[in-house]
């Protein structure tokens, strides 16, 4: 029972884009103030606390930071990632600006109407660069729905201040997370019914579309009357619905009372995330498992494929996934569920 937890905690415990690109010239720009006022024109530059702004209207205007809500560059033709303040996200190629509403065209659902007043947040998307931010809040998070994998998360990091649930059902997996910051992460739940465990997982960005990630995990069972601790590091290259990840897991056991144990060598994983649909995405998680871990005499792995159906709060995951255990000359195949929801 030991040698299982200490395999479900690597499960629990494991977890893409610096962003600069050159600055567009000659383009207009969009501040959006917390009373709702729109102002097009330029910005001229941004100095202690303020933005100095040429309106269109009202000529150069001086406007605290603490009034804005965000602001962009935009620049008709180029593609731009849209949060809205109910934690949507659309990617697409910008249409227009118009005087109360993005235009945008997305590869989901075609040409889509933005109001500014339910826009969170704007990034241009620089092709084959990083992305650039176009608003005040340090950019780099990630969409709760496309965080984890199958089980692990990648190292993108989530928005600060929301929550979400995430369901694995082949192993019983029901957790909580809530990100404390755009780089921390913190949660709880529990594997089947006796195996409850907590966690704080981190991320940040690095460089050009690439993220690093730690977690950390404890957690006990009533069983064996003990307690696991896994700790895991991670790297994510791509974007936050195109990324492929490598990560590396260590954990160890003991029972109350006890020195604890752990497997010689890592548990090392290789995941990653791909769009196929407007909705649809794919997703693989590889396990390789080593021979002197717990019960296993050789090394061993764990493959998984999935389709990931995405709506605007939730997500649910069906795929197939191996066995580390072969019968015979036969690669057992078992069918797999999960489910994401955002708060």
């Amino acid at each position: 029972m030991r040698n299982l937890f200490l395999f479900l905690v690597f499960f629990a415990s494991i977890r893409l884009a610096a962003q600069t690109s050159d600055t567009a010239k000659n383009r207009d720009d969009i501040v959006a103030l917390n009373d709702g006022i729109i102002l097009r024109g330029k910005i001229v530059r941004q100095q202690s606390g303020v933005m100095i702004f040429e309106d269109n209207v009202s000529g150069e205007i001086t406007i605290k930071n603490s009034r804005i809500k965000w602001f962009a560059s935009i620049d008709p033709g180029k593609t731009y990632r849209v949060l809205t303040t109910t934690s949507t996200n659309y990617y697409g190629k910008l249409v227009s600006a118009e005087a109360q509403a993005f235009q945008l065209e997305t590869s989901a659902s075609g040409i889509v109407s933005i109001p500014y007043n339910s826009v969170k947040s704007v990034e241009l998307i620089i092709e084959g660069k990083a992305r650039e931010p176009a608003i005040i809040s340090e950019l780099g998070t990630c969409d709760p729905l496309l965080a984890q994998y199958v089980v692990s998360p990648s190292a993108i990091p989530v928005e600060r201040g929301l929550y979400y649930y995430h369901n694995f059902m082949l192993i019983g997996t029901n957790s909580i997370s809530y990100s404390i910051s755009d780089h921390v992460s913190i949660g709880g739940g529990v594997l089947g019914i006796v195996f409850p465990y907590l966690y704080m997982r981190s991320g940040f960005k690095v460089g050009d579309n690439s993220y690093l990630g730690a977690s950390l995990g404890l957690g006990s069972t009533f069983i064996d009357a003990g307690v696991g601790l896994g700790v895991t590091g991670t790297y994510t290259y791509g974007n936050e619905e195109k990324n492929i990840s490598a990560g590396i897991a260590y954990g160890a056991f003991a029972g109350f009372g006890s020195q604890f144990e752990s497997p010689e060598s890592p548990v090392f994983t290789l995941s990653g995330i791909a769009p196929i649909g407007k909705r649809a995405l794919l997703v693989t998680e590889n396990w390789i498992i080593p021979g002197t871990f717990g019960a296993f005499s050789q090394t061993q792995s764990v493959h998984t494929l999935g389709l990931r159906i995405r709506g605007n709060r939730g997500a649910m995951d069906f795929g197939l996934s191996t066995s580390p255990i072969w019968w015979g000359d036969i690669l057992s195949l078992i069918p797999y569920a999960g489910y994401t929801y955002k708060f």
